[in-house]
């Protein structure tokens, strides 16, 4: 199939065509942030730290945050941030979402 007739008259900068990953506020961004290194260290937990928060930043602004955290909760991913989550945060939310479902 041609891109032109799989992505319309528009071509690839249709957002017809485009996944929610595509649209993410994080394309291009340095995946670093996303997954900062875990140490024991305190001085590396702060760097840690701050690492997320820059994530949380771009997350914030980002239009398909609820698709990329529910993305990462069905696959139970347990690294990184993901949605604007932490794992810790992911972990949480998952072990409510069981006790509701019973």
């Amino acid at each position: 199939m041609r891109q032109r007739d799989r992505y319309g008259a528009w071509g690839l900068d249709s957002p017809r065509g485009k996944t929610w990953q595509d649209r993410a506020a994080c394309v291009g961004a340095d995946p670093e942030i996303f997954y900062p290194k875990v140490s024991t260290a305190r001085k590396q937990e702060g760097a840690e730290r701050r690492a997320y928060d820059k994530a949380k930043k771009v997350c914030a602004r980002c239009t398909v945050r609820q698709e990329c955290g529910e993305y990462a909760l069905a696959r139970d991913d347990r690294y990184g941030m993901w949605g604007g989550l932490t794992p810790r945060q992911r972990r949480i939310l998952l072990n409510q979402r069981m006790k509701a479902a019973g």
